[in-house]
């Protein structure tokens, strides 16, 4: 465990440009440090021994990081769409436009309604569907609607449970 290596995705280097996501001080400082070369032991001597592993944890959720080598035993969160099975069903996929749609537009505007579906129609994977559906959650979050964006993670659940 301690020779996992962990590395910044695509999302993690924008992260630390554009601050989107409003991760605290602690989670950002520990995304600056992870640079696809230090081990988590080294990273955690570098914390002054604060375990990591909830903050690992986080940004692994929030797919800012990834493993690049080794074998982490954390137990991440599970993403409200299951990675494991790539292609869903299009009624699924339909149930879970509907409702990402019907937030967005309702509170983000017409024009976030838009991207995120052509967003969702995009998608070619469940991780790709999962990062428009993230993006939904945090501008909804960022905006001041939490409760919605409550309320629209257990829409989606629900529609992937159908």
């Amino acid at each position: 465990m301690d020779s996992v290596i962990y590395q910044k995705t695509d999302k993690g280097q924008r992260e630390l440009t554009e601050r989107t996501l409003q991760i605290t001080p602690r989670l950002r400082q520990l995304l600056i440090v992870i640079d696809g070369k230090r081990t988590q032991g080294e990273l955690q001597q570098m914390s002054a021994g604060a375990d990591l592993t909830d903050h690992l944890n986080r940004l692994l959720d929030l797919h800012l990081i990834e493993v690049r080598s080794g074998n982490p035993l954390l137990n991440p969160a599970t993403p409200v769409i299951a990675a494991k099975s790539n292609a869903l069903a299009p009624d699924r996929l339909a149930a879970i436009r509907k409702v990402i749609h019907a937030c967005s537009q309702q509170y983000l505007g017409e024009q976030w309604a838009e991207r995120l579906d052509a967003a969702l129609l995009g998608a070619r994977s469940a991780g790709e569907l999962q990062s428009a559906v993230d993006d939904c959650l945090t501008a909804l979050r960022r905006s001041g609607h939490r409760g919605v964006a409550d309320t629209c993670q257990r829409e989606v659940t629900s529609a992937l449970s159908a």
